[in-house]
């Protein structure tokens, strides 16, 4: 049943998504920044493909729905090690990051990686989550990245 769960969480969580990203369409950004993953690690269970597939998908419908957009993807931010003894899939961040960046790469899309923005001061006690501290510092990165 732990799967059926899964596959019904997976679905209403992409019908949200691409919900979301209908509405994106009202406002008509110049600029649109992803950043999903450490949840979808989870959710693919260390599958990278099913994990790209999947994000495939999401930049289809952004593409589709603010064709004119300049997208950006963040990478997926490293855990702490408490987290990755609580979730091993989180062990496969790299992976999926590399693996990220390759598709970003054979669509034209800007790769964003915050690799090296997190330190350990910024991590929550679950070693997954940030403190409100480190909000503005990711911001700022990104925006120098889009030059905005």
């Amino acid at each position: 049943s732990g799967m059926i769960c899964e596959k019904v969480w997976r679905a209403l969580r992409s019908k949200t998504l691409f919900l979301i990203i209908s509405q994106v369409k009202e406002i008509s950004p110049g600029t649109v920044f992803l950043a999903m993953g450490m949840n979808d690690l989870s959710a693919t269970e260390g599958n990278v493909d099913e994990f790209i597939s999947q994000y495939t998908e999401v930049l289809n419908k952004v593409a589709e729905e603010v064709p004119d957009a300049n997208v950006f993807v963040n990478s997926i931010f490293p855990a702490q090690e408490n987290a990755i003894e609580d979730d091993p899939y989180l062990e496969h961040i790299s992976e999926y990051n590399t693996a990220l960046k390759e598709l970003c790469d054979s669509r034209g899309i800007g790769f964003i990686d915050n690799t090296n923005l997190v330190e350990d001061k910024y991590y929550e006690e679950d070693g997954l989550h940030f403190k409100a501290d480190f909000y503005p510092l990711w911001a700022e990165h990104m925006a120098e990245v889009a030059a905005l």
